[in-house]
């Protein structure tokens, strides 16, 4: 048996690339509550002493996976009380980086990673119990390398707010169209993620009175 704290789910990956396979498990009771917990394979099937990554609220589903395309296996955990998910960026020697939080709805109790806009990097996709709904985070993958957007909204890139770019939006999320050239073009409402709460914002901009935009970084 190897001591890991109280665990919902758990997953495999090389995480300090030795071409062995490691452990991580999403440890939510004591003594390390709401934590990502790393337990590294000494080559043998032994493993070192576990170490924890403080997440949030009830993690119930952990995936690993290369998030930011840099050739190391990141982390992803679904947290059930906090509605979030906590991603956890390799240094590249299985340490990682503090969480970052993603909100995606009431109770995400699984956790699935696909390329869901076809832009080549891997986005995340939670089911969400208390809602009955899915919530999905997508990845821009470092596209926006350099100022890139002049207007939150501008899809069409016609230098100013239309209906045309709610058209575009929406061609986007559900039918496939075509993706943003940079995260900060999407994020509408300015709050670092992308949902269909930016295109609730672009409506109830044109046809709500409600506030304008927030401006580009």
């Amino acid at each position: 048996m190897i001591p890991a704290g109280g665990n919902e789910n758990i997953a495999v990956a090389d995480l300090d690339n030795d071409n062995d396979l490691d452990l991580i498990t999403a440890s939510y009771v004591h003594p390390n509550p709401g934590h990502a917990c790393v337990l590294l394979n000494n080559g043998d099937a032994t493993f070192l002493p576990p170490v924890y990554y403080p997440a949030a609220r009830v993690p119930h589903w952990i995936v690993a996976a290369d998030f930011d395309d840099d050739g190391d296996n990141d982390l992803a955990l679904a947290n059930r009380d906090t509605w979030d998910v906590s991603l956890f960026l390799n240094n590249g020697d299985a340490t990682f980086e503090p969480a970052t939080n993603y909100g995606v709805g009431a109770g995400p109790s699984a956790l699935v990673t696909f390329d869901f806009d076809g832009d080549n990097d891997l986005d995340l996709a939670t089911s969400n119990l208390n809602i009955d709904e899915v919530g999905v985070i997508l990845n821009f993958g470092g596209t926006s390398s350099g100022p890139c957007c002049t207007i939150r909204g501008d899809f069409n890139h016609s230098g100013t707010l239309d209906v045309l770019d709610v058209t575009c939006f929406v061609d986007w999320l559900w039918v496939g169209g075509n993706a943003p050239g940079c995260a900060e073009e999407a994020d509408v409402d300015g709050n670092d993620q992308v949902d269909a709460l930016d295109l609730t914002y672009l409506v109830g901009y044109f046809w709500e009175g409600g506030a304008a935009p927030t401006a580009c970084p």
